[in-house]
């Protein structure tokens, strides 16, 4: 390999690591919550349609903890198997919603 070509191959490599790094944090940054039916805010009765209320109230949900947007929401008795982990340690009641958040 040429000088010449060695410093031009550098800089691309560094810029591919710091996107491959980039790209795992962005990765990590998502988490979900469990909405129990009687949260006593009301959530689940917007969660439970799917129209701009649901939507909304994911959103705000997900802002509230610091994530910029819902990428899902639901019944979670939809997604039971998805969440197996969360079940065993909230008990997951009856009516509960869940809602997926990312940046």
């Amino acid at each position: 390999m040429s000088v010449r070509t060695t410093r031009l191959l550098r800089p691309l490599a560094v810029v591919l690591l710091f996107a491959a790094c980039t790209s795992g944090v962005r990765a990590a940054d998502s988490r979900s919550f469990i909405v129990p039916p009687a949260d006593g805010y009301g959530v689940s009765e917007c969660l439970a349609k799917t129209g701009d209320c649901g939507r909304v109230v994911a959103d705000s949900w997900c802002e509230s903890y610091g994530f910029s947007k819902a990428t899902s929401y639901g019944p979670a008795d939809d997604v039971t198997s998805a969440i197996a982990a969360a079940q065993e340690a909230h008990r997951l009641e009856p009516g509960s919603f869940i809602i997926n958040c990312a940046d």
